[in-house]
């Protein structure tokens, strides 16, 4: 007879706000990405995921562009000819 075990899951793993050590509500993902156009100008995906763990840059950048923020998109293809989107903070 097979005994079940209880499986232990880490507690910062189970808060309301998501999985994992970056997950942070919405409004503080676009208040995150927000504050890093301020500070450096621009922003792209990859930057997003790996400084801020916020992993729908796109969704984010909506809904800044939602509240009256003017942001820039450049769509740019890399060597294998995926497209990037970086945006830029406009003044």
């Amino acid at each position: 007879i097979a005994r079940e075990r209880a499986v232990r899951i880490p507690e910062w793993s189970c808060s309301s706000e998501g999985v994992g050590e970056f997950m942070t509500s919405t409004s503080t993902q676009t208040q995150q990405v927000l504050a890093w156009l301020k500070r450096y100008g621009s922003i792209d995906p990859m930057t997003s995921w790996r400084k801020l763990g916020v992993y729908r840059l796109g969704a984010r950048i909506f809904d800044l562009r939602e509240s009256g923020v003017n942001i820039r998109t450049e769509r740019k293809s890399t060597k294998r000819g995926a497209k990037v989107a970086t945006y830029y903070l406009q003044a």
